[in-house]
């Protein structure tokens, strides 16, 4: 199945959820916490320069990940997420190349919009990435800091139980095998979150 056909089932189903009636909507209040999980696409924003040569460390690609936040006021939050991204293998000088990224990120998030079961949010993280490119057989990796920021929705389906879709620009820092660039790609997660 291509990416925007999952895209678009992601979105329709969000749409769905949205319409539906009957549920109780609730606001983010302080002293609650919520775990979040997320599945998606990333999709390379740049390339990268291994060793002198300007190089796609992959294609469009899937994501997955966790998150715990705590809510500080009823609109913002801290917490932490861990979350790992596969991109597609590209062909490119005879070789291909395939990128994966590990992410451990220190979060916040802030709710521009916090009424009715309905939340318009600005999430960002800071912390460290195990980045890797394999080409062929042989593969190049580092670990270095990484940031993100972007823009989230999401809805009540349940009194504590809401859904919605996020997304983010990504970037992580190369400094080995003669690589010192950024990897930049963004990032459209549909996230299933519980408060307690």
């Amino acid at each position: 199945m291509k990416m925007k056909n999952v895209v678009k089932i992601m979105m329709l189903a969000l749409a769905l959820f949205i319409t539906q009636q009957g549920f109780a909507a609730s606001t983010t209040q302080a002293g609650e916490q919520m775990f979040s999980a997320n599945l998606g696409i990333v999709i390379p924003a740049n390339t990268i320069d291994l060793y002198g040569i300007e190089v796609d460390y992959g294609k469009t690609g899937f994501g997955l990940g966790a998150q715990y936040q705590y809510f500080i006021t009823d609109n913002f939050a801290l917490g932490a997420e861990f979350g790992q991204n596969w991109f597609g293998s590209k062909m490119q000088y005879g070789s291909k190349f395939r990128g994966r990224t590990s992410n451990f990120l220190f979060t916040g998030r802030y709710n521009l919009l916090n009424q009715e079961g309905l939340r318009l949010y600005i999430p960002v993280g800071i912390g460290a990435a195990r980045m890797r490119i394999d080409i062929d057989d042989d593969h190049a990796y580092d670990t270095g800091f990484t940031w993100n920021a972007g823009l989230g929705f999401e809805t009540d389906i349940q009194e504590n139980v809401s859904i919605g879709l996020e997304t983010k620009f990504n970037q992580a820092y190369w400094k080995k095998y003669e690589i010192d660039d950024e990897e930049n790609y963004v990032s459209v997660m549909f996230k299933i979150s519980r408060r307690f």
